[in-house]
C-alpha cells in the first residue's frame, strides 16, 4: 500500500510529465479529454500504482497483462465482447506512456 505522500508525490510527478506531452492536451495546457471520457490513468491511479507495485519485470509486457486484469477489467469494457469501449479517435494513456508511467511510479515509490 501506498501512503498518502506517495501517492500525491506520483500523481504531480505524473501529471508533469505526462499530461504536456499527452495528444489530448490543449493549446492552453489543459485537458482535452470530453467529461464522459475522463483520463483513465488518474481514474485508475490506484490500481495502476498497485500494478506497478506488484509487478517486477525487465520486458513491459507482462505490466501490459497485469494492467488489463487489474485496470482495463475496471474501466469501460464492454461487458459481452470485453474490448475497451474508448471511442476509436481517443487514445488511452495508460497505452501510449505505460513505460513513463511505470518509471515515474517506481522512482516515487522508492523515495518512500
Amino acid at each position: 500500500m501506498v501512503t498518502t505522500s506517495a501517492r500525491e508525490r506520483i500523481e504531480s510527478a505524473l501529471r508533469a510529465q505526462i499530461c504536456p506531452v499527452c495528444v489530448e492536451v490543449l493549446p492552453d495546457g489543459s485537458c482535452g479529454l470530453p467529461p464522459q471520457y475522463p483520463c483513465a490513468l488518474f481514474r485508475h491511479l490506484d490500481r495502476v500504482i498497485e500494478v506497478v507495485a506488484t509487478t517486477r519485470s525487465d520486458s513491459m509486457d507482462l505490466y501490459v497483462d497485469r494492467l488489463r486484469e487489474v485496470v482495463c477489467a475496471h474501466c469501460r469494457l464492454d461487458e459481452v465482447s470485453g474490448d475497451c469501449r474508448r471511442p476509436d479517435d481517443r487514445v488511452c494513456p495508460l497505452d501510449s506512456y505505460l513505460p513513463l508511467v511505470v518509471e515515474i511510479i517506481e522512482s516515487e515509490r522508492a523515495r518512500g
